[in-house]
C-alpha cells in the first residue's frame, strides 16, 4: 500500500523533531530512512506506527486517512513496527511474546493455544532460528529478542512493516536470513519502511532512500542514483574522511587484568585471556558464540563464574556483584542501554554522574558547582553537547543515549571498560565520537574490551580482536593480522561459514 506523509511536523518541548515532511512511499518497495542521531527518523515510524502524535500534517495509507496516537488502530491498518528499543515483556515466554495484544480466534483456549504453537514453529523455520517457546525471553540474548520482536511483527498478515535499526542486534547469519525475509516481503507486495545506519545495508536492500537532517528531508532519491559518500555527505553535510586502521598502538607493556579458565555454565568453558593498560581488544563472534556473557561474568553481571583473576598482577577473587566489580575498577557499558543501562526520566547529567557520586560530593552532600563541573567534562570528552545534560535522557535519540554511558564512564574512570555493541544504533558521526571517546579511555591507561557485530567497527578500533565460538576463544588477530575477512572466516568455528 502506498504511504504519504503530507506536512508532518512534531516537537518535543523546544526541540523540533520534524519540520514540515513531505514523503510518499510506494507500496510495494523497499524505502529507508536515513541521518544523524536524532534528524528525525524514528520519530517519523513513530507517527505511522502510531507512537507519536504530530502537532500538524496528514498521513494517508492506501488513499485513507491513518489515525495518530494509537498503535493498535496503526496494527488495524496493516501497519506492523519492529522498534529499536525492544519491546518484549521479560517475563514472558517466547510464545507468549510473539502473539501478545493477538486477538483470540478460536472459542476453545485449547485450540488457540493449538493454533498459536503451529504458527510459531512455521515463523521459526522461517527465520531459521532455534527459540524453545516455553523460555522465557528475559533469557534470551538481545539478538533473539529482536528475532523475537520479528516474528510478533510477521504474525499477522500486515501490509506494511516499519523497521527501526533491525539488524544492531544481529550477527552475520541473522542479518542475511532478515535480508532473505525482506526481499520475500516485497515479492508478496509488503511495503517496508526501514531506519538503518549501516549505509552498505541501505544500498543492497532498499529501493529508496531518504535522508533526514535536523527534522527535514535533505534529499530523497531511488539507491540506484546514491552511493555511500553521497549519503553520507546528505546527512552530515559535508564529506567524511574515509575510516582507516591504524597501526598497532598499544605494545603491551603493562598487563593490568589477567582471566584464567573463566567457566560459566555451559555458555563458556575454560576461558583465559589478557589486557594490557591502554589497550584496545575486541570481541568477535556470532550471536550466542558467548561474547555478552563474557562481559558480563567480568563486570559481576551473571550467575556464578568459576576462574581466577589478577588485576595488575594480584590476584582477586571473582567479583561476585556489579558492585564487587566496580570497587575493582570494571565497568560495563551494556548492550540494552533501555532495560539495564540507563534511567529514563532522570537527566543525563544524573545519569553519567551517579557512577561517581563521591566525586562530586562534600562530606557525603552532592555538591551542585561540583556535579556542573564533571558533567560537563565528561560531556566534552565524549562530544556530548552541553544543552543535552539537563534533558531526560529517555528523549534523547539512541546516539547521545550512547554517549551519557560513556561519559559515565569517563566520570567513574574505570581500569577495565567492558563495551558491550557501543555503536548500536548511532549513526556514522557519533560512530567515529565513540571510537575517539574509547582511544581517549585507553590513553589514560585503561584497558577496553569491546563487544562488536560490527566487524569494520573492530578492524578500525582496536589492537588485538579475539574470535569467540560456542563458548571459547579460537583465534587471535593482532595488527595487521586484523582484517574482515580473517573475522568472517573464523567466527563460524572450524570448518564454519555462513548459511
Amino acid at each position: 500500500m502506498t504511504i504519504v506523509f503530507d506536512g508532518i511536523s512534531k516537537s518535543f518541548g523546544g526541540t523540533r523533531a520534524l519540520d514540515g515532511i513531505d514523503l510518499r512511499v510506494e507500496a510495494g518497495t523497499i524505502h529507508a530512512l536515513v541521518g544523524e542521531n536524532g534528524a528525525g527518523k524514528s520519530t517519523c515510524l513513530g507517527v505511522l506506527a502510531g507512537r507519536v502524535t504530530p502537532d500538524s500534517g496528514t498521513v494517508t495509507v492506501a488513499e485513507r486517512p491513518h489515525p495518530f496516537g494509537s498503535p493498535r488502530q496503526a496494527a488495524r491498518a496493516g501497519v506492523a513496527a519492529i522498534y529499536q528499543e525492544l519491546s518484549v515483556v521479560p517475563t514472558l515466554t517466547a510464545l507468549e511474546n510473539v502473539f501478545l495484544g493477538q486477538e483470540r480466534r478460536r472459542a476453545s483456549v485449547f485450540e488457540d493455544r493449538r493454533r498459536m504453537r503451529e504458527q510459531y514453529r512455521a515463523l521459526c523455520a522461517r527465520l531459521d532460528v532455534a527459540i524453545a517457546p516455553a523460555q522465557p525471553v528475559a533469557e534470551l540474548s538481545i539478538g533473539d529478542q529482536q528475532m523475537i520482536e520479528i516474528m510478533r511483527a510477521l504474525v499477522g498478515t500486515p501490509t506494511a512493516i516499519l523497521l527501526d535499526e533491525p539488524t544492531a542486534a544481529l550477527g552475520p547469519r541473522e542479518r542475511s536470513v532478515l535480508y532473505r525475509v525482506v526481499r520475500e516481503l516485497k515479492a508478496d507486495g509488503v511495503t517496508i519502511i526501514f531506519v538503518s545506519h549501516n549505509l552498505d545495508e541501505v544500498l543492497d536492500l532498499a529501493d529508496h532512500a531518504t535522508v533526514f537532517r535536523d527534522g527535514r528531508i535533505s534529499e530523497s532519491r531511488p539507491t540506484a542514483e546514491w552511493t555511500k559518500a553521497d549519503l553520507t555527505r546528505a546527512m552530515v553535510g559535508h564529506s567524511l574522511s574515509p575510516a582507516i586502521r591504524t597501526e598497532q598502538r598499544n605494545t603491551r607493556p603493562r598487563e593490568l587484568l589477567a582471566v584464567e579458565n573463566l567457566t560459566v555454565g555451559s555458555k563458556i568453558q575454560n576461558l583465559s585471556l589478557s589486557l594490557a593498560e591502554g589497550e584496545v581488544v575486541g570481541i568477535a563472534g556470532l550471536v550466542g558464540s558467548g561474547r555478552t556473557t563474557l562481559l558480563r561474568a567480568l563486570a559481576g553481571d551473571t550467575p556464578p563464574a568459576s576462574g581466577s583473576m589478577r588485576l595488575h598482577g594480584d590476584p582477586r577473587r571473582w567479583p561476585r556483584s556489579v558492585r564487587e566489580a566496580r570497587r575493582a575498577g570494571i565497568a560495563l557499558l551494556t548492550e540494552d542501554r533501555k532495560r539495564s543501562g540507563l534511567f529514563a526520566e532522570a537527566t543525563s547529567s544524573d545519569n553519567l554522574l551517579i557512577s561517581n557520586l563521591g566525586a562530586v560530593s562534600r562530606l557525603g552532600v552532592v555538591s551542585g558547582s561540583r556535579s556542573v563541573a564533571a558533567s560537563r567534562s565528561a560531556a566534552t570528552a565524549v562530544r556530548l553537547s552541553e544543552q543535552r545534560l539537563s534533558s531526560p535522557v529517555g528523549v534523547l535519540s539512541g546516539g547521545n543515549q550512547q554517549k551519557v554511558l560513556l561519559a559515565r564512564a569517563v566520570h567513574f574512570q574505570p581500569k577495565v571498560f567492558l563495551a558491550d555493541e557501543p555503536n548500536r544504533g548511532v549513526d556514522v558521526g557519533a560512530k567515529a565520537e565513540i571510537a575517539a571517546s574509547l582511544r581517549g579511555m585507553a590513553a589514560q591507561g585503561s584497558a577496553i574490551l569491546v563487544v562488536s557485530s560490527e566487524f569494520e567497527d573492530l578492524y578500525e578500533l582496536c589492537d588485538r580482536v579475539l574470535v569467540m565460538w560456542r563458548g571459547t576463544l579460537v583465534a587471535e588477530l593482532i595488527g595487521p593480522e586484523i582484517t574482515i575477512d580473517a573475522m568472517v572466516s573464523k567466527v563460524f568455528g572450524p570448518g564454519g561459514a555462513v548459511r
